[in-house]
């Protein structure tokens, strides 16, 4: 019994101190035309490495699919301002990113 209550206690502490890492949801992009990130793709949209978290997307802002990104260094919890990354007359789609380090890559 001793050891149930035991279990059980451990299970509500790890459980609360895991909950309590997740923040509300920020929204990052307000534009009419849509905005989507990697549909379809096998690539990664989002990449982190400490505080830095990396966001990649394509969206229909300016009449043409491009693709932006955006960084915080903070978690998360505040945003720098959209990047356009491409400027090209077809479409740019299915932006993916990767980190080694602190370098950014994005194909």
């Amino acid at each position: 019994m001793k050891t149930k209550i035991l279990l059980f206690a451990l299970l509500i502490f790890i459980s609360a101190k895991t909950n309590a890492q997740w923040q509300p949801d920020v929204r990052l992009t307000n534009i009419p035309a849509g905005s989507a990130v990697a549909q379809g793709s096998t690539g990664w949209c989002i990449a982190a490495n400490g505080n830095d978290v990396h966001v990649v997307w394509h969206d229909n802002r300016d009449g043409n699919l491009e693709i932006y990104y955006k960084r915080s260094s903070d978690a998360g919890l505040t945003w720098g301002v959209d990047t356009r990354l491409t400027n090209n007359a077809d479409f740019s789609v299915h932006p993916s990113i990767s980190l080694s380090g602190s370098t950014v890559r994005v194909a």
